[in-house]
């Protein structure tokens, strides 16, 4: 077992992109130094390294080898990201790692897949899969950069157009208890996919969307555009196999799809979303675009709409929905925003969004500030700049709650992160997090069976009360916040 074999790739994620903004000595002395880590760092582990591309190594090994990494958690992901420079343009690295086999070519498609899962991850990470086991994941400390160009949204524009071109029935799904961003995505792509005369439809129930977002649904949209717009889950089951594309919008995963059923069979689907890949990703699709440096799913919309070969009419009402979208994942521009954020919404300000009526939705009845301010009332701080609110009354609240809870908690001085704990349904308990951007929430909730993204995840967790849960969270801080927390170096 200790003589197995091992086979990694390890790639530098955005050299092409920090050597096109360096000049030559700059990043020859950077590659020279990290190659310099990487020598030593195969001496101590006993490892055989070859480079095969200017940012890329091969990387094989024992069994033996491999678990002497794993318990030193693959430290040369963090010494790569370490390596000083006069420019200050960081380097980071992915690692893609398998074992568990003694076929040399499982092990490389294994590698090949943990690598592509790391880099779809934001990358500045280590992805190991071991054959017949999740996979483990080290690092990932810090936000996903921007780094999308023109050319790859054009690029996938143009594939997502001729894509809907093939198929006469065009339905749209986002998650489970969809909020303005995966309502606000929706629309964007039912606009998107109209244009082409095909029979375009929004999977839409109102018992699985938000409150908030299913009131200014209903308030921008009169009953016959929502008619017209949109189909209930169980009428979408008699969709026709063969000639139907399934877009999934905001959500990747089978444990948040709003309808797994409609998933399996749609004869082909499509992915547009912002979130961190997770192990339950869908596996199949004939095209995905998972971006974690986005901001949100209406975002890359707007961006696929914009860099379309068509034009593409998109009405003041759904402009304003997609804004609200937009606002919501960046906590009104204050968190993940790039520049293609703004450049987004402002091509939506072009087609009429409406700023003061997007602010309308947010704004809170007295109700929803009583049971804010009861649940911050009762937090407390296990660590420095770490807040855990608890609501663990007899009635059950809505899980949207938590998420408000957890987005304003995070305004309070010197708090880093928030994590909110209630009780979402008589035998559920749901747990919502929150953070500035130097605590990773989705590596830390991941080991809550959770998920999301950098600043922002949730986990559900059936049969266990509050008190239990919130004993779990704080097991869990205890055991991976240092893990969680980005790096000094990433902060500047």
């Amino acid at each position: 077992r200790d003589h197995s074999p091992a086979i990694g790739i390890l790639t530098i994620d955005n050299y092409s992109d920090v050597a096109s903004r360096s000049d030559d000595l700059s990043i020859n002395t950077k590659m020279s130094q990290i190659h310099n880590l990487i020598a030593e760092y195969a001496k101590e582990f006993n490892l055989l390294i070859k480079k095969f591309r200017v940012d890329s190594y091969l990387v094989l090994c024992t069994h033996e080898s491999y678990e002497k990494m794993l318990e030193d958690k693959f430290s040369i992901v963090q010494k790569i990201k370490n390596v000083e420079s006069d420019d200050r343009q960081v380097l980071t690295a992915s690692f893609g790692f398998s074992t568990g086999s003694d076929d040399y070519n499982k092990l490389s498609d294994m590698s090949n897949a943990s690598l592509n899962f790391a880099l779809s991850r934001g990358g500045d990470q280590a992805v190991v899969s071991v054959y017949g086991e999740n996979y483990k994941f080290f690092g990932g400390k810090s936000e996903a950069k921007e780094t999308v160009s023109n050319v790859e949204m054009r690029t996938i524009s143009h594939s997502l157009e001729a894509l809907v071109k093939n198929y006469q029935e065009i339905y749209i799904m986002g998650h489970k208890n969809a909020d303005f961003d995966a309502i606000g995505g929706a629309l964007g792509l039912y606009c998107f996919a109209s244009r082409f005369d095909k029979k375009v439809k929004i999977i839409y129930d109102d018992d699985l969307v938000e409150k908030k977002t299913k009131d200014a649904f209903k308030k921008l949209f009169t009953k016959e555009e929502i008619t017209n717009m949109t189909i209930a889950p169980e009428d979408a089951f008699k969709i026709k196999r063969n000639k139907s594309l399934l877009i999934l919008v905001d959500v990747h995963g089978y444990d948040q799809f709003m309808s797994p059923e409609i998933v399996e069979k749609a004869s082909a689907v499509a992915i547009i979303d912002h979130h961190r890949r997770s192990e339950k990703c869908y596996e199949k699709p004939v095209l995905s675009f998972i971006k974690p440096y986005a901001s949100s799913a209406s975002e890359i919309v707007t961006e696929m709409i914009r860099y379309s070969n068509s034009r593409i009419e998109v009405p003041e009402k759904v402009a304003t929905m997609m804004l609200a979208g937009i606002t919501l994942d960046t906590n009104h521009y204050r968190q993940k925003t790039g520049q293609t954020t703004y450049d987004a919404s402002l091509v939506l300000k072009s087609y009429g969004a409406d700023n003061d009526v997007c602010d309308s939705f947010f704004k809170e009845d007295y109700n929803e500030f009583a049971l804010r301010t009861k649940i911050l009332s009762n937090g407390f701080s296990p660590y420095y700049g770490i807040h855990v609110y608890v609501y663990d009354d007899n009635d059950p609240i809505d899980k949207t709650a938590l998420a408000i809870v957890a987005q304003y908690g995070l305004g309070i001085k010197e708090v880093n992160a928030t994590f909110v704990v209630g009780k979402i349904d008589t035998n559920k308990v749901g747990v919502s997090a929150r953070s500035d951007g130097t605590v990773n929430c989705q590596v830390l909730l991941e080991k809550m069976n959770g998920g999301g993204h950098f600043a922002a995840a949730a986990t559900q967790i059936t049969g266990a009360s509050v008190k239990e849960v919130v004993e779990t969270l704080k097991e869990v801080l205890d055991q991976y916040l240092d893990e969680a927390k980005a790096s000094p170096k990433m902060e500047d």
